[in-house]
């Protein structure tokens, strides 16, 4: 390309040089052809002689040629010598003629100005022309270096690209390598996890299901312990009746101890029972709204004895504006014989107060009772508030007893819908805090994006089609007979299973009304997933409800399963009544967008 550009700029400069020559050589030309008027002029001075007139119309014809062509020095130089021949031939009158165009020329202004200007003005187009061809010249050859010069840089530029190519090709053969190392060591550890993770699953698995089998067991147990602790009691009781009568002071007093160990004995295996029965399922609450004044004061009866024999100050403070609370009348009356039972018998001296109030806040009303007591120690209420068996805790604490009465009071108040909090120290005495939901709305789970106010619990008006998706086998059954009372029951083993079942009812026509998934799953599926699914293949279950059922029980579970995608989440244990009155919020809740949405 270089090489092109060069030739065709010498063979324009050659065609420069020619023209340029080709005009000099007419210029030349031009200076050297004598003009015909000049040739005139010769010849009039040869008919000077012969005919005057006629040569002195050839000598005017002389005043019409250009000075450039024929100076006026010249022309005043040939009619002097043509006077001069006019004289000497005799015709004086032609010569005086030739005189007087002397003195003319002779007047006008000096002729070279005309001359300079004559000359300028005939060579100008040749001195443009020139002026064109060194331009034209000068820009060619700059085009050229130009050009040149960019041939270059593009010329480095192109090597440089092959370098910053060679390297780039260098660094990313580097960094596929590094790549597949890591993905390696990722793809290690990821199986293992996978395989920790299924050890995990297996282990909450039996973890699960011998707490479930434990506590089945227990609350089984229930009947038999119960009546064999009723003969003891009822039998050392006769005894000590007939001991009081013939008024035998010792063995009285053995008798006396013998039915009060037995009805410790009796409240400690109740407690233990009914607390198995509460997380086993096997325990029935039946909420309505209760007058608190009218149960509080029904046990401020059943302990003022116990209190007046202690010799202690017990004190009742009622409330009549108090609102109803909605509970569980049996439930409740447990929570409060186990609380006061602890502060009554475990205070030697001081008072015993019994009093509530209401939470405009929490929109709760909040059962205070307080002792002067001995205090709890650090160890005992983190019994009351985890899940450590009292069988299996790592430390002794006489004279105080073990806090079952408590833990099960706080199982119960959860199973209600409310909670416990203790303020209590060593030697300081302790504040129980009971806090009791006032209406069925305050009892039900807050659910986003619908205001509880939409969201009213109602009775069913038919019997609802209902999807559970459980691994464990005990679980599914535990769930299958909770939810009997509400409709049909369709359960399922696992992922595959679940998406076969919801495949051949949607291929009937038939949608469930309520879906309750377990997250945690032995195949590739998990709840979440199987969730997203259901509802991209089928739309229509985006307007019913999933509720998320699990073992997770942490601290942000809640919110994380809500923002996938889940309508509600219930922590295994499942506690039935809170299982309906999530089903039944649920159904409410979807009611009310269904409406909203078709209006």
């Amino acid at each position: 390309m270089l090489k092109m550009r060069g030739r065709y700029v010498i063979f324009l400069s050659a065609v420069l040089f020619l023209v340029c020559s080709q005009l000099q050589a007419g210029e030349q030309q031009k200076e050297q052809v004598p003009d015909t008027n000049v040739v005139s002029v010769a010849g009039a001075l040869k008919l000077t002689s012969d005919q005057p007139a006629e040569a002195l119309k050839e000598a005017q014809k002389a005043l019409l040629i250009p000075d450039a062509t024929f100076s006026r020095k010249q022309k005043v130089a040939f009619f002097q010598k043509l006077a001069t021949a006019f004289q000497e031939k005799g015709h004086y009158k032609e010569a005086y003629f030739c005189l007087k165009a002397v003195d003319s020329l002779e007047l006008l202004p000096p002729e070279n100005l005309s001359v300079a200007k004559t000359e300028s003005q005939s060579n100008w187009p040749v001195y443009l022309l020139y002026l064109f061809l060194i331009v034209f010249l000068l820009l060619v050859v700059y085009v050229y270096v130009s050009l040149r010069s960019r041939n270059l840089q593009l010329s480095s530029l192109k090597s440089e690209h092959e370098k910053l190519l060679q390297e780039q090709n260098k660094l990313q053969k580097e960094l596929q390598t590094k790549i597949e190392e890591e993905n390696e060591g990722l793809q290690k550890q990821l199986d293992q996890l996978k395989s920790e993770e299924l050890v995990l699953k297996s282990s909450l698995q039996k973890v699960e299901k011998s707490s479930y089998l434990r506590n089945a067991f227990i609350a089984n147990l229930g009947f038999d312990v119960r009546t064999s602790l009723t003969g003891i009691i009822g039998f050392a009781n006769m005894l000590e009746t007939e001991l009081a009568v013939k008024e035998n002071r010792d063995l009285y007093i053995f008798a006396s101890s013998i039915e009060k160990s037995g009805n410790r004995l009796l409240r400690l295996l109740s407690n233990v029972i009914d607390l198995s029965a509460v997380e086993a399922h096997t325990m029935e609450f039946v909420a309505t709204p209760l007058d608190l004044n009218g149960v509080m004061g029904s046990i401020y009866q059943k302990f003022s004895d116990q209190a007046r024999d202690k010799n202690l100050i017990f004190k009742f403070k009622e409330d009549k504006e108090l609102p109803a609370v909605f509970a569980d009348e049996k439930a409740l009356e447990k929570v409060l014989e186990q609380v006061t039972d602890n502060a009554v018998r475990y205070t030697e001296q001081g008072f015993v107060t019994l009093s509530a109030y209401y939470n405009v806040e929490k929109e709760m009303n909040v059962i205070e009772v307080k002792d002067t007591g001995p205090g709890m120690d650090r160890k005992i209420k983190q019994l009351i508030f985890s899940s450590v068996d009292p069988e299996t805790a790592d430390f002794v604490n006489y004279g105080t007893g073990t806090g079952i009465g408590l833990k099960l009071a706080r199982r119960l108040l959860m199973a209600m819908h409310g909670k416990m909090e203790l303020i209590s120290n060593q030697g300081e005495g302790t504040i129980v805090q009971i806090f009791l939901p006032c209406s069925e709305k305050t009892a039900a789970a807050t659910v986003k994006d619908v205001s509880v106010e939409d969201a009213e619990v109602v009775e069913f008006a038919e019997k609802l089609d209902l999807f559970v998706l459980e691994d464990d086998r005990m679980n599914r059954l535990i769930l299958d007979k909770m939810l009997k009372k509400l409709g049909d029951v369709e359960l399922a083993v696992d992922g595959t299973d679940c998406l076969e079942k919801v495949k051949n009812s949607v291929a009937k026509g038939r949608f469930y009304q309520v879906m309750i998934f377990d997250i945690n799953l032995p195949d590739e599926w998990d709840g979440v997933m199987l969730m997203k699914e259901i509802r991209n293949r089928y739309p229509e279950y985006r307007n019913i409800p999933f509720i998320a059922q699990t073992a997770y029980a942490m601290e942000g579970d809640k919110e994380r399963f809500l923002a996938e995608g889940f309508d509600s989440y219930l922590s295994k244990p499942i506690d039935r009544n809170e299982l309906f009155a999530v089903i039944q919020q649920q159904m409410a809740i979807y009611e009310v967008k269904n409406k909203t949405s078709v209006s």
